[in-house]
C-alpha cells in the first residue's frame, strides 16, 4: 500500500480484480481520519484478465465510516450508453419540434401576406370597376355581426362623393379633404369633410376608423361631431364623411391675426367645449385627446360661431359600467403635452385625465394658440417637470379666477379635480358675470394678437431631479375665490405677429 498525501480531497480509492469481489462486499475505514489523505491501495490480481473494479470510500469527519459497494465497469458503460441514447433522442425530438413549429408559423404568417394581398387587390379591382357595393359587401365580410347592421345604415356610394381636393388636415393615421355630398339626382345636399386612412396602414388601425364611425353614429349633440356617413375611395382605403366645419379647427382659428377674438368668445369656446364633454362621460366614453386642434368651428345661422368636439382617434368606450378608468398597453400615439401627470406615471385614462386635457384646452384659448411647455417635448422632461408641482403659466390676458379653475383641473389629484357637469356649471356663470362686466364698461374686451409665449429650453436648469422650471406656476391646492364678475380687458388690437406653431409631440 502506498500513501499519498493530498490536501484538497477526502476520498479513498481502491483498485481491485473482479475474482477479489465475486460478490458485493462492505469495506469499512475504521481508521480515525485526522487529515485530508488520499489512499490508493494495491492487491494482488489472481486473473489479468479479468476486468478492473474501481470503487471510493469517503471518510473524515463527518465521514468517520464510510461504506463503499464496487460496481463492474460494464454495468457502467451500459448505463452510459442509455443515458447518451436518450440524450441524444431527446435533442433530436426538440429539433423536430422546433422546426415543425417554426414551419407552422411561416405557413401561417405567408398565408396571411397573400390573403391580405388578395383582398386588397380584390378591393381595388372592385371599385375600379365601378362596383362599390360589392367592395362594401366585400369589407362587411369581414366585420362583426353587430357592426355590419350600423355600418349599411351609414354606408354612402362613392359616386355620390365629389372630392374638391381641398386638404383642411392631416393627423397620425389619415388626411382630411373638402368635398360635397350629392343626392341620387346630382344636386349638392352637404358641404363634406372626408376623412381617409392612410395607405399602407395596418388592419388594426384601418379598423380603428370603422369603430370611430360606429360610435359617432349615436352622438347628437350641437357641441359634439355628427357622423353623416362612411365610403371607400378608388384606393380601398375607408373613408368617414363628416359635416363640413367652414372656420376650420379651434387652434388655428384662435391663432389667426386676422380673427378679432373678444373674452367672451373664449369662455363661450370653453364653454362649450365642456357641454360636449360633459354629453361624451354620460355616453361613456374617454376621449383621450381632447385639444384645441380637434375641436372644430362653424358658422351658425345666427352667425355665431359654434364649437364641436371632433376626433375620437384615440377614444375608447368603457367596456364596464363601473369601470372608472382605462389602462393603455397598446403602442398608440399620445398627445404629450395633454397628458395628465397620472397618463404620464401609469398610462391611465378616465374622466378625469380628460379634465386635466380641458385645462390645457383652455389655457390654449386664452393664449390664442400657444405651445404648452414651449421647447419641453420630451416625456421624462414633462414627467418630471409636472411632478415638481409645475404647471403651466397663466396667459396675460387671463382672470384670476379662471386661472385658479385651470389650476383645479391640473390638481395631482384626480378626485380633487372639477368634473365637466361642474366645469359647465362654472363656465356658465363666468359669460354671465362677463356679460353684466361689458354692460357695465359699455365696450367690449378682445384678446390682442396671439401672444408669443417665452417659454422654452432655456427656462429650465438641469437637476438631479429632472427639469426645475425658473418660472411658470408653483401647483397647490387652489384657494376658493370670492364671487365677482370677470374684469373686462381693454382691447389693446393685432399687437403681435403669429410665429411658427410647433407641431404636436
Amino acid at each position: 500500500m502506498t500513501r499519498k498525501r493530498n490536501t484538497t480531497l477526502q476520498k479513498l480509492t481502491i483498485l481491485s480484480t473482479a475474482e477479489i469481489f465475486t460478490k458485493p462486499q462492505r469495506l469499512l475505514a475504521e481508521e480515525n481520519v485526522k487529515e485530508k489523505l488520499s489512499y490508493i491501495f494495491t492487491i494482488p490480481d489472481s486473473n489479468e484478465r479479468s476486468p478492473t473494479m474501481q470503487f471510493e470510500m469517503l471518510f473524515g469527519p463527518p465521514y468517520a465510516h464510510s461504506t463503499a459497494f464496487p460496481f463492474k465497469p460494464s454495468t457502467i458503460s451500459f448505463y452510459m450508453s442509455w443515458i447518451t441514447i436518450l440524450l441524444l433522442v431527446t435533442f433530436a425530438l426538440i429539433l423536430v419540434g422546433a422546426a415543425v413549429l417554426g414551419w407552422i408559423y411561416i405557413k401561417k404568417y405567408t398565408d396571411k401576406q397573400i390573403e391580405k394581398g388578395i383582398n386588397q387587390a380584390e378591393r381595388k379591382k372592385l371599385l375600379s370597376d365601378d362596383r362599390p357595393q360589392e367592395a362594401f359587401d366585400h369589407i362587411m365580410s369581414c366585420m362583426p355581426e353587430k357592426e355590419k347592421k350600423i355600418l349599411k345604415k351609414i354606408y354612402i356610394d362613392p359616386s355620390k362623393i365629389k372630392r374638391d381636393g381641398r386638404e383642411l388636415g392631416k393627423g397620425a393615421f389619415g388626411t382630411t379633404r373638402a368635398g360635397t355630398l350629392q343626392n341620387d339626382s346630382g344636386v349638392t345636399t352637404h358641404q363634406i369633410a372626408i376623412k381617409t386612412m392612410k395607405t399602407a396602414i395596418s388592419n388594426e388601425h384601418a379598423k380603428a376608423i370603422f369603430d370611430e364611425a360606429i360610435q359617432m353614429s349615436n352622438f347628437e349633440h350641437i357641441n359634439v361631431m355628427k357622423l353623416i356617413g362612411v365610403s371607400f375611395n378608388r384606393s380601398a382605403d375607408p373613408e368617414m364623411i363628416l359635416p363640413l366645419m367652414d372656420c376650420g379647427d379651434l387652434r388655428n382659428y384662435v391663432k389667426n391675426d386676422q380673427n378679432e377674438i373678444f373674452i367672451r368668445d373664449c369662455l363661450r369656446f370653453c364653454q362649450q367645449a365642456a357641454e360636449g364633454m360633459n354629453y361624451l362621460v354620460r355616453q361613456g366614453v374617454i376621449h383621450r385627446d381632447l385639444a384645441a386642434r380637434n375641436c372644430l368651428l362653424e358658422t351658425t345661422e345666427s352667425n355665431r360661431v359654434n364649437l364641436r368636439i371632433a376626433d375620437f382617434g384615440l377614444s375608447k368606450t368603457f367596456e364596464n359600467l363601473y369601470q372608472e378608468e382605462y389602462v393603455a398597453q397598446s403602442q398608440t400615439k399620445l398627445p404629450l403635452k395633454w397628458l395628465a401627470i397620472e397618463v404620464l406615471e401609469q398610462r391611465m385614462f378616465s374622466e378625469k385625465s380628460d379634465v386635466w386635457a380641458f385645462g390645457v384646452l383652455t389655457w390654449e384659448i386664452f393664449t390664442r394658440g400657444a405651445m404648452p411647455y414651449g421647447a419641453l417635448s420630451d416625456w421624462a422632461g414633462l414627467k418630471a417637470y409636472l411632478l415638481n408641482g409645475e404647471r403651466l403659466e397663466m396667459p396675460a390676458d387671463c382672470a384670476p379666477e379662471l386661472f385658479e379653475l385651470m389650476m383645479e383641473c391640473w390638481h395631482d389629484e384626480t378626485d380633487k379635480r372639477p368634473t365637466f357637469a361642474n366645469l359647465v356649471s362654472r363656465f356658465d356663470q363666468f359669460v354671465k358675470d362677463h356679460r353684466v362686466s361689458e354692460s357695465k364698461s359699455g365696450r367690449k374686451s378682445s384678446l390682442p394678437s396671439r401672444q408669443k409665449i417665452s417659454f422654452n429650453r432655456d427656462h429650465f436648469s438641469r437637476t438631479k431631479a429632472g427639469y426645475k422650471s425658473n418660472r411658470g406656476r408653483k401647483m397647490s391646492p387652489p384657494v376658493p375665490a370670492p364671487r365677482k364678475p370677470l374684469p373686462a380687458v381693454p382691447d389693446r388690437g393685432a399687437s403681435l405677429s403669429p410665429t411658427h406653431a410647433e407641431e404636436l409631440v
